[in-house]
């Protein structure tokens, strides 16, 4: 996910604590921290935190993955993203759009309403036949699936 989000740095957590992430994140001057939590081994959570003196502060919703399809696995060779732009395909429910629109807040990258003339990388939101939703990277403007898709089981925006 680091190779898709502009700016994003890639930390292995390890034993650290919660304590010792925001200030692994203060030195490197970030001011939020996804932190992806393994389940069974594979991505289970998603927690979106922001940095502070205090410490980290959770930002909604939690998301809970079905499944994760990585970027290698999709077979694209493409190199870190310098732009992202968020789009919600037409089908998604509202709150599909609310997952958007969080996450575009998060991120500071903008929610699109036309995927036309889009450049740089794209997280396509749409609907799934038998989760939540999907989250899927695309490069744009040739809109070829690079990765990862996020396979969304379900949120909670009030942990």
């Amino acid at each position: 996910m680091a190779r898709s989000i502009p700016g994003a740095v890639r930390v292995n957590r390890g034993k650290l604590s919660r304590l010792g992430v925001a200030e692994k994140a203060l030195e490197l001057g970030a001011d939020r921290v996804i932190l992806i939590d393994r389940w069974k081994g594979v991505p289970g959570k998603v927690e979106l935190l922001l940095v502070g003196e205090g410490g980290l502060r959770h930002h909604p919703p939690l998301i809970y993955v079905a499944g994760i399809k990585l970027q290698r696995e999709c077979g694209a060779r493409v190199g870190p993203a310098k732009r992202l732009s968020l789009a919600v395909m037409g089908d998604a429910g509202p709150e599909v759009a609310r997952l958007a629109e969080a996450l575009s807040s998060f991120l500071k990258a903008p929610l699109i309403q036309s995927i036309e003339g889009v450049s740089g990388r794209l997280m396509l939101f749409s609907s799934h036949p038998k989760h939540f939703a999907r989250i899927t990277f695309l490069d744009a403007p040739e809109l070829y699936e690079v990765g990862p898709v996020i396979s969304v089981r379900h949120l909670i925006w009030n942990p």
